[in-house]
């Protein structure tokens, strides 16, 4: 196998090209958020590890939820969370025994079922 040598410029211009077929696979933004590109889907850049800046959907709750937190949801009681459309960490399921019975978010899965006399 024949190694070619070549320029640094096109080292980068590969990692550019690489980093498009990565983020489009992984239906992110293409080439990578805040490039000025059009995002296949809405992005933000977050750290995603100790030092490593990613690109993640604006609508992953691991991430927060819009266009500006990084800060994942935080909802209580509840085992999963969701991005609502307006942006904003919702419940997705709750932990068992609890419930959301007025959907407001940032009480969570506020009826303990088991014990509370105010079940939904």
């Amino acid at each position: 196998m024949k190694v070619e040598k070549r320029k640094v410029g096109s080292h980068r211009l590969a990692g550019a090209a690489l980093m498009v077929v990565v983020a489009a696979l992984l239906g992110c933004c293409v080439p990578s958020c805040g490039s000025g590109s059009q995002p296949s889907v809405a992005c933000k850049n977050c750290e995603t590890a100790p030092g490593k800046i990613s690109c993640v959907p604006v609508n992953d709750p691991g991430y927060g939820c819009g266009s500006q937190s990084c800060v994942p949801c935080v909802v209580p009681n509840a085992a999963t969370a969701v991005c609502r459309p307006d942006g904003t960490c919702g419940v997705g399921a709750c932990f068992p025994g609890f419930a959301d019975c007025d959907q407001n978010s940032s009480n969570g899965c506020e009826v303990d079922i088991a014990t509370g006399p105010n079940h939904c």
